[in-house]
C-alpha cells in the first residue's frame, strides 16, 4: 500500500543559543479595534509562546531566523505573521477578525449522525497516527471539526472552526494545532494535511521525565527534522542517514520497478552552500536510517515485517528547501514524502527547539 504525506509544519525557524531578538506586539479586534486578551501568540512548531495581556499586548523572545507567528482565539480566524527576527527588535500590531462561527457551528452539530464519528475515526488514525505514541495521543475538542466526505467522492475534507486541542502523554506535551487543511483519498492512499503546532510542556514529575525524555529522542531520530538536520551539518553518515538516488528498472513485462541508483549521496552533493544552505536536488530519492528499527505497527501501510532500518522516500516538488541549523525548512509544500516518514503524524511530532 502506499503512505504519502506532505508534512504540515510550513516554517522551522533557526535556532542560536547565543542571540535571542524580542519580538512585541498588540492584537485587536479588527472590527472595534478592541484589544484581544489572552488570544495565544506562538512560534508554529515550537514551544516558544505566550498569551496577551489585558491590554492585548504580547512579548516573545525569538531565536534569529525567519518563522511563522501565530495568534489564535475562540472566535476569531487564526492569523498567521511571517517574521524574520534577524531585522532587529520588532513590534507588530494584528488584528483578528471574527470567523463565521454561526454558520460553521450548525455545519458541525449537522454532521454529528454516525456516518460523522465513522470519519472521526478516519480522520485521528490519519492525523495521529497509529505509532506507539498515536495510542496514547487524543484530540480534547473533536466537537470543532467539520468532517465531509461527500464534496470530493472518495475522499476525506477535514477543518475546525477552532484550534485542535491534542494531549500526548508519551511525549510530554500538549499540543494546539491550527488546521489549516486535511485531505485523506482512500482509493489511492494519500494523505496530505497542513496547519501550525504549538507545544507546552506538560507538568510532570521528574521520575516520569526520564521516560518521556527517552521517548522524546526516539520520536525526533529519523524524523525530516532530523534529516535536515544532519545535512545542513553534513553528518549524515554520523546520524545514520544514508540517501541514493532513485533508478527504474524495465522489467519483463514492460512496468518499471523502482531501485537503488549505484551510490549513495554526500550532503554537499543535494545542497548549495552560498550565504544560506539550500536544497536543491530535485528528482526522488531512498533515505535510510540505519539507528532505529521500523515500529511494528507499520506493517500495516507497508505490508510486510518490520524492517532494523527505516526506509522513505523524498521528491523535492518546488524549486528548492531552505534549511536551518535546527532541522527546521521551508517550503514543506514542496517536499513530497513517502514511508516510514509518512506514517509517523502529529502524535509523533516534535518541536524544533527541542
Amino acid at each position: 500500500m502506499r503512505s504519502a504525506l506532505i508534512i504540515m509544519v510550513l516554517l522551522g525557524i533557526s535556532s542560536s543559543v547565543f542571540a535571542q531578538f524580542p519580538i512585541r506586539g498588540k492584537v485587536t479586534d479588527g472590527t472595534s479595534n478592541e484589544p484581544v486578551e489572552f488570544a495565544t501568540v506562538f512560534v508554529s512548531n515550537t514551544s516558544i509562546g505566550t498569551i496577551t495581556d489585558m491590554e492585548g499586548q504580547f512579548e516573545l523572545s525569538i531565536p534569529a531566523g525567519q518563522f511563522d507567528l501565530v495568534v489564535s482565539f475562540m472566535g476569531y480566524s487564526s492569523k498567521v505573521v511571517k517574521i524574520d527576527s534577524g531585522e532587529g527588535e520588532q513590534f507588530l500590531s494584528i488584528e483578528l477578525y471574527s470567523s463565521d462561527l454561526e454558520l460553521e457551528e450548525r455545519m458541525v452539530e449537522a454532521q454529528r449522525d454516525p456516518q460523522w464519528y465513522k470519519n472521526l475515526k478516519i480522520f485521528e488514525k490519519f492525523f495521529l497516527g497509529s505509532s506507539i505514541n498515536a495510542r496514547k495521543a487524543s484530540i480534547l475538542n473533536p466537537e470543532v471539526l467539520i468532517l465531509d466526505d461527500i464534496s470530493k467522492p472518495g475522499t476525506l475534507i477535514a477543518k475546525a472552526i477552532e484550534p485542535l486541542k491534542i494531549v500526548n502523554p508519551n511525549l510530554g506535551y500538549n499540543l494546539t494545532f491550527v488546521l489549516v487543511n486535511f485531505e485523506y483519498q482512500e482509493k489511492e492512499n494519500t494523505l496530505s494535511y497542513f496547519g501550525y503546532p504549538y507545544f507546552e510542556e506538560m507538568e510532570l514529575p521528574a521520575r516520569q521525565m526520564v521516560r518521556i525524555n527517552r521517548n522524546r529522542e526516539r520520536a525526533f531520530n529519523g524524523s525530516i527534522n532530523h534529516l535536515m538536520k544532519t545535512l545542513y551539518q553534513n553528518e549524515l553518515e554520523e546520524s545514520g542517514f544514508v540517501i541514493y538516488p532513485a533508478a527504474w528498472k524495465q522489467l519483463p513485462d514492460n512496468t518499471f520497478e523502482e531501485q537503488l541508483g549505484s551510490s549513495k549521496f554526500e550532503a554537499d552533493s543535494l545542497l548549495v552552500r552560498l550565504n544560506q544552505v539550500v536544497f536543491t536536488y530535485r528528482k526522488p530519492v531512498i533515505v535510510f536510517y540505519d539507528n532505529e528499527r521500523e515500529e511494528a505497527g507499520f506493517q500495516a501501510v507497508s505490508g510486510r515485517r518490520a524492517r532494523d532500518y527505516q526506509f522513505s522516500r523524498l521528491h523535492l516538488k518546488g524549486r528548492s528547501l531552505m534549511l536551518y541549523p535546527n532541522g527546521g525548512f521551508y517550503n514543506p509544500r514542496d517536499l513530497y514524502i513517502e514511508g516510514y516518514m509518512a506514517w509517523e503524524k502529529v502524535a509523533d511530532l516534535m518541536p524544533i527547539d527541542y
